[in-house]
């Protein structure tokens, strides 16, 4: 065809149709094409590059997003319009409804789910001859066929047409996903019960040609567990947003810069947790520290530089791995964030306004898909490995810093791993760690010395007399070497450190013998607490590794969270400290302050000569920060009503309505905007 609009005509006039490949010169070029791909491209708006390709439900996303930073807000609103008119009108057209000889079930499927039903009957025979224990049986049986299942998804979808409207429906990812579709043409597999145990009697026939009397009873566990999910579930979800806005609502952009000379890491070893890569998680953010070139050495972007897409790719192209970006979670302004630290505001493509309210933004954006992903258990039917539940106490025990179920090990210490048997089913692992303290003395004369031909010495024993006749003792046991030349003797201590785990023979090991580790090192498999964490790599890696952790159940969910939201949460968790020593303030021990405002006012102390506030800082769960807020009216309306009134009635606490709900409580005007702006004595208070 000559044009688009000679193609767009024969369409028309009935002589080619929607899907048929055609030919179309282009901008001067000769393009394979079709009809639908050109209706597609005319809702575009002018100027926008011609897309010649299927686009699913996130490409969708993605072009959206890509016309709203080019033509901007109207534009956007005009170019949706069109879609969806456009949508409507060809998808009632099509008339798009797969039959049941559409469910083509892939080749061999039936041999390999013989294969591994003999498998399973080996299985349990060596269980109850005691070969094995009752864990490492169910462990077995659900990898057995959970890799059968994985096996089959991929082959089900592969062998089907591009035509078969099931192909078409997962390759748009917009409503089902090729699990679902293999238990309507392969099979449905292990179904969990009510309390998410794993039924092993597996369902080995598809909906297609039905389920006997007994799978479709163990169907009905799954459908029930559903249910039960869709019901209980939802209210906890819910409850967890609640406890998302009360802990962030006052976080509002204060200021434009704090200054915050700390950078929180961004890695790409940190990819495997989320489906956005390196290079798109950096756009939109600015730099702590300068990034140097690795080969060349010169400055691709300096300190508080805005990354644009461009520097992304100088710094992605450049094999980088690790930049310090600025981050709510390091960010230096008390009760709030600055503009730095925050970034490009994710609604509107520009730097973030003062006033605006991320942290309630941020709570809205991690609670709403956890509703969604609750509900979304009811679509699964309870097949195993599927299912949410799995997914939201874990968000839960991360957001409240809990110790998680499963615990893994972590090593306390450096040192040399032992293993040894401790009787039935059990384990020990030691970790050994020798130091060497080396003390050296200098002695006046061979005669005043007082050990003789000794090599060891006991601690407090006499070495020699100094030249006031004083004896000089031993600070600890341990060998010496005496240099007559130099007249000094060298006490070499050696100091022996050893922790020892008691563990369950079934636990999996990620050391063995002889392993060198270091302090907070997994020594078996599961997720650590970050408490421990804290202790031995310090807060910033444990507010990295709650991030990332979140950030995976949410991806393996399927849904997008930007870190930014995760990170203004996170930092809310360790932003109160405890006051240890109140110094020459007037603050009371044991109670909770913004750690920023407190740095402030140590500043302020130091410079008048005074005694210094002591603190310590620990990494809190959302509830436990929400009710440590300076704002008696936020935590009363939250929960503990009683107790928090009383305690701040003791001590008389002032309420500073720094926050949004404590204005909305009490009827004023929240501060939006330049209200927002608190000036620096009534932020420390």
């Amino acid at each position: 065809f000559a044009d688009v609009k000679e193609a767009l005509s024969a369409y028309e006039c009935g002589e080619i149709p929607l899907r048929a490949p055609i030919k179309v010169l282009i901008d001067g070029e000769v393009v394979d094409t079709s009809v639908g791909r050109l209706i597609f491209n005319e809702i575009l708006p002018e100027g926008y590059p011609f897309i010649n390709r299927p686009l699913n439900k996130s490409d969708l996303n993605k072009l959206t997003a890509d016309v709203f930073l080019k033509y901007g807000e109207k534009e956007t609103i005009d170019f949706l319009d069109r879609l969806n008119k456009t949508g409507f009108k060809f998808a009632t057209q099509m008339g798009f409804s797969p039959g049941i000889e559409d469910c083509i079930s892939p080749p061999h499927a039936k041999e390999r789910i013989k294969q591994t039903l003999e498998e399973t009957n080996k299985l349990f025979m060596n269980y109850e001859m005691g070969f094995i224990t009752e864990f490492e049986k169910s462990h077995t049986f659900v990898d057995m066929w959970s890799k059968l299942i994985e096996e089959i998804r991929e082959e089900t979808v592969k062998n089907m047409d591009m035509d078969n409207p099931l192909r078409a429906v997962i390759d748009a990812k917009s409503r089902w996903d090729s699990s679902i579709v293999t238990q309507v043409c392969a099979f449905k597999g292990i179904v969990q019960d009510a309390l998410g145990k794993p039924i092993e009697l597996p369902i080995i026939h598809n909906f297609v040609e039905g389920l006997n009397e007994f799978e479709y009873f163990i169907a009905c566990k799954g459908a029930r567990k559903g249910l039960i999910d869709t019901a209980l579930r939802t209210s906890e979800s819910g409850y967890l947003t609640r406890r998302l806005v009360d802990v962030a609502h006052g976080v509002l952009i204060r200021e434009e810069d704090c200054g915050s000379k700390e950078g929180f890491p961004m890695c790409k070893e940190d990819d495997k947790f989320r489906s956005d890569p390196f290079r798109n998680r950096m756009i939109g953010r600015f730099l702590a520290k300068d990034v140097i070139h690795p080969k060349t050495k010169k400055i691709i972007a300096k300190r508080n530089d805005l990354i644009t897409p461009e520097i992304a790719d100088a710094i992605d192209g450049a094999g980088i791995d690790k930049i310090f970006i600025r981050s709510p979670i390091t960010c230096h302004t008390p009760y709030g964030c600055c503009q730095k630290c925050y970034g490009i505001d994710l609604g509107t493509h520009k730097l973030v306004e003062i006033g605006r309210p991320v942290g309630v933004l941020a709570a809205q954006a991690l609670g709403e898909p956890s509703t969604q992903l609750v509900l979304r258990t009811f679509h699964k039917g309870g097949i195993v490995g599927t299912d949410i539940t799995q997914g939201l106490p874990r968000i839960e025990e991360l957001f409240e810093a809990r110790v998680p179920k499963g615990a893994a090990v972590v090593a306390e210490i450096d040192g040399v791993v032992s293993i040894e048997e401790a009787g039935k089913d059990k384990i020990n692992v030691i970790i050994t760690n020798e130091t060497e303290d080396v003390f050296v003395y200098d002695y006046p004369s061979e005669e005043a010395l007082l050990i003789g031909r000794k090599k060891k010495v006991e601690q407090g024993e006499g070495l020699f007399k100094d030249e006031k006749g004083e004896v000089v003792k031993a600070i600890k046991s341990g060998e010496i070497v005496i240099d007559r030349e130099a007249k000094t003797i060298k006490l070499i201590s050696k100091v022996r450190e050893e922790t020892k785990y008691q563990l369950s023979a079934e636990e999996e090991l990620l050391v063995k013998d002889g392993d060198v580790v270091k302090a907070g090192q997994l020594i078996t498999k599961g997720n650590i607490d970050p408490t421990i964490l804290v202790e031995t790599r310090g807060m910033l890696e444990a507010q990295r590794y709650t991030l990332n952790n979140i950030q995976a159940v949410y991806s393996d969910q399927g849904v997008t969270a930007n870190d930014k939201h995760i990170e203004v949460i996170v930092g809310q968790m360790a932003r109160y400290v405890q006051i240890v020593d109140p110094g020459d303030s007037n603050l009371l021990i044991g109670e909770y302050r913004d750690k920023y405002a407190i740095l402030e006012l140590n500043k302020k102390l130091e410079k008048e000569g005074k005694k210094p506030i002591r603190f310590k800082q620990k990494l809190m769960g959302i509830k436990a920060a929400a009710l440590k807020s300076e704002s008696f009216l936020s935590a009363a309306s939250f929960q503990d009503q009683v107790r928090v009134l009383s305690d701040a009635a003791i001590i008389g606490k002032i309420d500073y309505l720094r926050g949004l709900k404590e204005n909305v409580i009490i009827g004023r005007l929240i501060p939006k905007g330049d209200a927002a702006r608190l000036s620096r004595p009534l932020l420390i208070g």
